[in-house]
């Protein structure tokens, strides 16, 4: 192997690399929001990761009624969030969690059955 054809070997090797190593930081970081489907109780968590450490959210839950609540959250130093709602009447209800520059995270329905 010539010495030319070495040097693009290993620069090929390296640009391979940097790039997946950037491509598992990217899928690493995305944060992600659970909201369970149904429950019978009068309170409900709202389960996220991989947020930053201590960031701030907002969460809007619509209830069966129409009318929108709002709250604010915060997640651990580990960036886990666990927000509690308190349902009112049985019916659906839509949750989205945003962060503090209006940029949706994530979200779903639910439903609470009584």
């Amino acid at each position: 192997m010539t010495s030319k054809r070495r040097t693009l070997t290993l620069i090929n090797a390296l640009v391979l690399a940097a790039g997946l190593g950037a491509g598992a930081a990217v899928l690493a970081a995305q944060p992600w929001i659970g909201v369970p489907s149904a429950t019978a109780a009068q309170k409900l968590v709202v389960a996220g990761g991989s947020l930053s450490p201590w960031q701030a959210v907002v969460v809007k839950v619509r209830l069966p009624s129409g009318e929108t609540s709002t709250q604010s959250a915060t997640a651990n130093a580990t960036g886990a969030l666990a927000a509690e709602i308190t349902t009112s009447a049985a019916g659906t209800y839509r949750v989205d969690v945003f962060d503090t520059a209006g940029q949706r995270l994530g979200g779903g329905d639910f439903v609470v059955a009584r």
